[in-house]
């Protein structure tokens, strides 16, 4: 049978040609249209037995709302459980594979708690949803987030044409952190991290600039000559990230790193070294900062923090493949040595 991609033009050239004939859209299989001797119908094929369910007729029905009519149909035939909860599972367990850990978690989570019916959503069910975490504005942008890349997969897989999210902004606006760390409070956080495993790990992120998942996920077989691999799998990018070992890091980085209490550790670091207001990921951005007063070139300071979107970004970097380690290693080792310029120079 023939396929093309119907359009009202299409479906009007549409002729008798002394036999019956069927049409199928390849924009939505399951859906057609049936040229007969003195009617045009729209349907849809349904079940094993690829069962022809009339829809409407053209012209008495138009293209678009037989195709609507097609997709609401096909919907119920695919989904025969509650639609919403289905479309949600498989939504999932689509994405498990590609989101983070903990994207993936927060997601199932705030699906968990949307009760709505997707197929007919509109803005007021969605605020009132969005409502219950009115009083945690971040938790609310992230319940926002999770909803809309869920619709968004519906959209793109066909179950349905929009949803009431689309163009909107996150609920919240905060104020973009640009918390770069002083040299006399770097001093005295490191004074205080002489301990394993949590300050060993600050001290780390410290010099290196990786995130504080990569470190505290790290193993041993990650280490070999002279660099840390660390596997996409725990990659916000999903691509394996490869950066020099120091001495100094060397010295600290001893994976594996059992531990958990993140918040009363902060605390307890805060308290001690005097330093407030400041947050693990804050290291990152020092360092980045840092490497940028010491002349190291941007392009660099991006590698060595696996940042995709700066210079290096779209087909240039599909095509430049080079490693930059031996760039890597100078910028590390240049901060390094300005790190222990301040520490030295406070102790003297």
């Amino acid at each position: 049978m023939p396929k093309a991609r119907l359009t009202d033009l299409s479906v009007q050239r549409l002729k008798w040609d002394g036999k019956q004939t069927i049409t199928w859209d390849t924009t939505l299989p399951g859906f057609g249209v049936r040229v007969g001797k003195n009617k045009k119908t729209f349907l849809i094929m349904v079940g094993k037995e690829r069962r022809k369910v009339t829809i409407g007729h053209y012209p008495d029905d138009k293209l678009k709302d037989a195709r609507n009519k097609a997709k609401s149909a096909l919907l119920k035939v695919h989904h025969p459980k509650t639609d919403t909860e289905s479309l949600k599972e498989e939504y999932l367990e689509d994405v498990k594979l590609r989101l983070a850990e903990k994207t993936y978690t927060g997601y199932k989570t705030n699906l968990d708690n949307f009760d709505f019916e997707v197929t007919s959503l509109t803005l007021v069910e969605a605020r009132s949803y969005l409502s219950q975490y009115d009083d945690a504005p971040q938790n609310q942008n992230n319940a926002f987030r999770a909803l809309r890349a869920f619709l968004n997969w519906c959209v793109r897989e066909g179950h349905i044409d929009h949803h009431p999210l689309q163009g909107l902004p996150e609920p919240n606006k905060f104020p973009s952190r640009d918390r770069v760390l002083s040299d006399e409070e770097l001093i005295k956080i490191w004074e205080h991290t002489d301990f394993h495993p949590y300050g060993h790990i600050v001290r780390c992120l410290m010099l290196s600039g990786q995130r504080m998942s990569q470190i505290w996920k790290a193993q041993p077989e990650w280490i070999g000559d002279g660099v840390i691999t660390f596997p996409k799998e725990i990659m916000k990018g999903k691509e394996s990230h490869t950066i020099p070992l120091t001495p100094l890091m060397a010295e600290y980085f001893k994976p594996p790193f059992v531990f958990n209490g993140w918040s009363k550790s902060k605390a307890r670091l805060d308290k001690k070294c005097g330093v407030t207001g400041w947050r693990l990921h804050d290291l990152r951005r020092t360092l980045a900062t840092n490497c940028a007063k010491l002349g190291i070139p941007i392009h660099v300071v991006e590698k060595v923090l696996d940042h995709k979107s700066g210079t290096v970004s779209g087909i240039v970097a599909v095509y430049n493949r080079y490693s930059y380690l031996g760039e890597m290693e100078n910028a590390l080792l240049t901060h390094e040595n300005h790190l222990h310029s301040i520490f030295t120079a406070k102790d003297t």
